[in-house]
């Protein structure tokens, strides 16, 4: 449309006035033009997320790269998505939210759970990565939820989010671990009838060294992991994007594409 216009406008004045008054006119006629150019081809919005490369809020078992490259795809389709210009920057651990709360970023990734007391000053996005415990028994076992466990032994790591999840069912004898490799090698040779480990960890091991012998048989028991986090009410539009952005990346089966891309999706699955 803008080409027409300055078209229009040119014909107009090449056939009107004399000489010096057509010369006048042709410039600002070309001036006027430019104007209508600029003005008609918005820009996108530009916005940074910042990340953890290390992610030392949740447990990763050595799959930081495979976690950043993911992320930095995962970018790229809401970019497409939203219309947003959106990049990735790297900031150490202790100073991610000092950043975010002076405004070097727009967003962050982190595993901070969304509890109430925090949602009074964050805006999270629906989980991205769930990091949660799963339940892990062998290959050929049948026992897939924490229901058919009871007075069966059940392996976790001392200390971990695990110890919460079986106190709710007290009929399952617990038996603690320090170690995640000696655990599931306890499950592999049926000493004890299952193991509770974060998803990561457990998808390392299960898709490596004990392919085909131990599996992973249930969902994150938790909603711990990664969520994309902004400062409330300093750009709903930005956060509003992003998470209709996601949704739909996550309905037309992108997001699990991406996971299992990277390595952070069960290979079973």
């Amino acid at each position: 449309m803008q080409v027409m216009l300055c078209y229009e406008i040119w014909d107009f004045l090449s056939q009107r006035g004399g000489k010096i008054v057509n010369k006048i006119f042709r410039y600002f006629a070309f001036i006027l033009c430019i104007s209508l150019f600029s003005c008609g081809t918005p820009s996108k919005k530009s916005y940074v997320i910042a990340v953890d490369p290390a992610f030392y809020s949740i447990e990763t078992l050595g799959r930081e790269k495979n976690i950043l490259a993911f992320l930095t795809d995962l970018l790229s389709e809401i970019s497409q998505q939203s219309k947003m210009q959106i990049t990735i920057k790297q900031v150490n651990w202790d100073s991610l939210f000092q950043g975010l709360q002076e405004k070097q970023y727009q967003g962050v990734f982190s595993g901070l759970t969304p509890y109430n007391f925090v949602m009074d000053k964050y805006s999270f996005s629906p989980l991205i990565l769930p990091t949660g415990p799963v339940l892990v028994i062998p290959s050929n076992s049948n026992m897939d939820t924490l229901e058919l466990l009871e007075n069966k032994e059940v392996g976790i790591i001392s200390d971990s989010k695990a110890v919460e999840i079986l106190q709710k069912y007290p009929n399952i004898i617990i038996r603690n671990y320090d170690s995640i490799p000696k655990m599931l090698n306890e499950v592999m040779i049926e000493k004890i009838e299952a193991a509770v480990v974060a998803v990561l960890p457990a998808l390392g091991y299960v898709n490596d060294l004990y392919q085909g012998t131990l599996k992973i048989a249930s969902q994150p028991f938790t909603q711990e992991g990664l969520r994309m986090i902004s400062i409330k009410g300093a750009d709903p539009e930005f956060q509003q994007k992003f998470n209709k952005a996601f949704d739909k990346l996550t309905s037309e089966g992108i997001i699990e594409k991406l996971l299992a891309k990277w390595n952070l999706q069960n290979a079973e699955n």
